[in-house]
Parts: structure tokens; C-alpha cells; sequence
């Protein structure tokens, strides 16, 4: 508000500090904890990055996944090259369900 003629007033928003909001799973675990270390294994530092041929192989494994999922699961696992497009509940999915088929896949 260091411009006096670009503001009316102070905002009723400006007395809410982060402390007022709940903190919510989908938004601080799903999108940002789970999406975070996957783009980093998929296309982040070469430190930490999956080989071609592994993202390769676990992206074929999601889909061969796809026709053993409950139909109780909302959305069918898909590629990794879609991970841009995945939603919070793929996300979460791979975290508490998919990620143990990556792990057993390398053993």
C-alpha cells in the first residue's frame, strides 16, 4: 500500500493472518509435498532424477495397473509423461497405494 492513490482503504482481509485458515491435506500433502518430489525424481537435478528407462518402465507398470484398480478408486493411474495433468487424488493415490508397486518393481 505504497501508493496512497491505488487503494480505497485498508482491506477486511488484512487482519486474517495464515493462522485462521485450516490447513488442509489435498492441498499441503497431494499437490504440494507428493507433486513436488515427483517432479523432482521425473525431471528435476540429475542428483535426483529417475533414469530414462525407469520412468519409462513405472509409467508401462501404472498403466498395466489400470485393469487391476477397483472401480472404487476414482481415477485410473496414467502415465508419467501426464504428470503435469494428475489430479490430487492420482496423487494421492501413488502415495498410499501405487508407490509400493514402484518400490517392489526395482527390488
Amino acid at each position: 500500500m505504497s501508493d496512497e492513490d491505488q487503494h480505497l482503504g485498508q482491506s477486511p482481509f488484512m487482519s486474517l493472518s495464515v493462522s485462521n485458515f485450516p490447513l488442509d491435506y489435498m492441498h499441503l500433502i497431494c499437490l504440494g509435498v507428493t507433486r513436488k518430489l515427483m517432479y523432482s525424481w521425473i525431471r528435476g537435478p540429475l542428483a535426483t532424477r529417475l533414469g530414462t528407462q525407469t520412468t519409462r518402465e513405472l509409467s508401462e507398470a501404472f498403466i498395466l495397473l489400470k485393469v487391476q484398480v477397483p472401480h472404487e478408486f476414482a481415477l485410473k493411474p496414467r502415465s508419467l509423461n501426464e504428470l503435469d495433468r494428475w489430479k490430487a487424488t492420482e496423487l494421492r493415490q501413488f502415495l498410499l497405494h501405487w508407490s509400493s508397486l514402484s518400490t517392489r518393481l526395482f527390488e
